[in-house]
């Protein structure tokens, strides 16, 4: 495991431009001041977004993947790295932990 891991902290979300659409947000702890919005293209058929927030250093912050039942069904999406971490897997434990938990809207960090 790697020493930063217990620095990932998700919670479930609803994406910025449509609050009917489910999103999950992750943030990484460990990367400070990200405020600038950017956004990894995915194919319009995967029916989902991953919005980014960068800092003045090109650091991403924050990732939002926007529907993130389509993100997992997606193979486009299986090698999708940020900070070193697949997005696919970290959107697997969040939707795993969010099933089960008492009360999904904690911060959760890994």
């Amino acid at each position: 495991m790697n020493e930063r891991d217990k620095e990932i902290v998700f919670w479930p979300a609803t994406y910025d431009l449509d609050d009917d659409v489910p999103a999950i947000d992750i943030g990484f702890k460990w990367i400070h001041n990200a405020m600038y919005v950017d956004e990894i293209e995915l194919p319009k058929e995967t029916k989902s977004t991953i919005m980014l927030e960068r800092n003045s250093n090109d650091e991403i912050g924050k990732i939002q993947v926007v529907d993130p039942e389509n993100f997992l069904a997606a193979k486009c999406t299986d090698n999708i790295e940020v900070n070193g971490y697949n997005v696919k897997q970290l959107v697997r434990e969040a939707l795993d932990y969010f099933q089960k938990a008492d009360n999904p809207y904690e911060d959760v960090y890994l």
